[in-house]
């Protein structure tokens, strides 16, 4: 077991020191306080130590007691992960001064686990069910049966304020959980199961891509008929349009950026010049004007008439084209 080393002269004093403390049979120690340091989710913060601060007391024949100085005290504080846990989860040896009986001792960052090697206190709180504390009493580093291994282990309870903690740099859960208001997520969120919602999605735009609509992740018929736009529908995995609708669609567009143009030539049998006259009608019915001798909008501007010159022979021709924006 590796132990705080000390002068010989203190090893000397120590160690009767431990007899009479457990002979007066006189030991209270105060219950410990957890502080989430570490649970703010804030990267400013990952150098804060992992650190458990515990607190208790010594008495001697029912009078607190004093170790300061050379006459520290050497501890070992064990964590177990349950009250009758055979052997700690998580071991450190400490060098401590009492005060009116009164000590501190910082748990952490790192202590020794099970086969010896390093271990993080953080790790052992995640790992734990119900994690208790243990206390040691050191004697000389060479001589373990000297050591006073302390009775009733305590059991190490959440404060007020890390049980309503509201941030964590890491969040996993065994069972279910449930969010009574709003959930933020920074990054991604992962589910190995279904996904349920009860209530509305709000995707931000651009979230959905082709990729993700081609490999099946997002489906037709997983989509609200909100989502699909009017006059559309879907028909298992295809996709419907409704004519009817995609009629009228048709109409209006047409309406509002197509015109026709009419025109006339005399004489030019078999030529590809363009018309001399020509008048121009919008597919809304409004007549836009005319060029040409005699050629003009009629009856209030819905229609345009193209006149001719005399009568109408083998050389003439006529003209219609759809002009649309």
């Amino acid at each position: 077991m590796n132990r705080l080393s000390q002068p010989l002269a203190v090893t000397v004093y120590i160690k009767p020191l431990y007899l009479l403390i457990a002979a007066a049979l006189a030991l209270a120690m105060l219950v410990p306080t957890l502080h989430p340091a570490w649970a703010d989710g804030d990267a400013t913060t990952d150098a804060v130590p992992r650190i458990l601060p515990y607190q208790g007391m010594l008495e001697l024949d029912g009078r607190p007691l004093d170790a300061t100085g050379d006459r520290a005290l050497h501890l070992e504080l064990a964590l177990y992960d349950g009250p009758e846990a055979p052997e700690p989860a998580y071991r450190q040896a400490l060098l401590v001064e009492v005060y009116q009986g009164r000590f501190t001792a910082p748990i952490g960052p790192t202590g020794r686990g099970p086969g010896g090697g390093a271990r993080a206190l953080e790790d052992v709180i995640a790992a734990a069910d119900d994690l208790y504390l243990g206390m040691t009493l050191l004697g000389d580093p060479d001589d373990p049966d000297d050591d006073i291994a302390l009775q009733n282990r305590q059991r190490i309870h959440a404060t007020p304020y890390a049980m309503w903690a509201n941030t964590a740099t890491d969040l996993t859960i065994a069972r279910d959980a449930i969010v009574g208001r709003h959930l933020a997520v920074g990054g991604d969120l992962t589910a190995t199961g279904d996904l349920r919602v009860e209530g509305d999605v709000r995707l931000p735009a651009n979230t959905i891509n082709t990729g993700e609509i081609a490999d099946g992740t997002v489906r037709l018929r997983d989509l609200d008929a909100r989502l699909i736009g009017d006059g559309l529908f879907t028909a298992g995995e295809g996709m419907g349009v409704d004519r009817g609708w995609l009629q009228n669609e048709i109409r209006s567009w047409v309406r509002g950026h197509c015109s026709v143009r009419l025109g006339w030539r005399d004489g030019c049998s078999n030529c590809d010049a363009g018309p001399a006259k020509n008048v121009t009608v919008r597919a809304d019915g409004v007549c836009t004007g005319a060029s040409g001798s005699d050629t003009r909008c009629r009856s209030n501007n819905q229609w345009g008439g193209v006149n001719t010159d005399g009568g109408v022979g083998d050389d003439d021709v006529f003209y219609i084209r759809l002009i649309c924006d």
